[in-house]
């Protein structure tokens, strides 16, 4: 029996597919209310996600010393990158200040801590819905 070999050649970018599984996340929060802060929250932690694995896609395509600083924040690497493309000056103002927002949600999500006695006072015009203290903390 004749036996058959097929070569491929494969470029895999994984913040194509990180990136989808964010859009599906959030296409999911859009179209079903049960669980919609779940899947925004997750969304959010998937864009993040993406969002690195995208500069590190272009660091090394653009930088040929990108192995030596693989392992700093995706803000540095960010800052260097834009320094080296000459796309951007400040990064506190639009749009690039949403990436930092963004980083900002998912660092709290990923690195949680625990509050103890926290407070928080509500003045509203009735009484609160069943769930409101679920909407507290600012990420929700």
């Amino acid at each position: 029996m004749e036996k058959f070999e097929t070569i491929y050649d494969v470029e895999s970018k994984t913040y194509v597919a990180i990136f989808h599984t964010g859009w599906h996340l959030l296409d999911m929060a859009e179209h079903h209310e049960t669980g919609r802060l779940l899947n925004l929250q997750a969304a959010t932690v998937f864009f993040a996600f993406a969002f690195e694995a995208y500069l590190n896609h272009v660091g090394p395509e653009e930088l040929s010393y990108w192995d030596e600083i693989d392992r700093i924040s995706y803000k540095k690497k960010l800052t260097v990158l834009s320094k080296h493309l000459g796309f951007i000056k400040d990064l506190s103002k639009p749009p690039l200040q949403t990436i930092l927002q963004l980083f900002e949600l998912r660092n709290a999500l990923a690195h949680g801590r625990s509050h103890k006695s926290l407070i928080i006072k509500k003045t509203s015009e009735s009484p609160p819905p069943h769930d409101a203290v679920c909407y507290l903390l600012p990420w929700e």
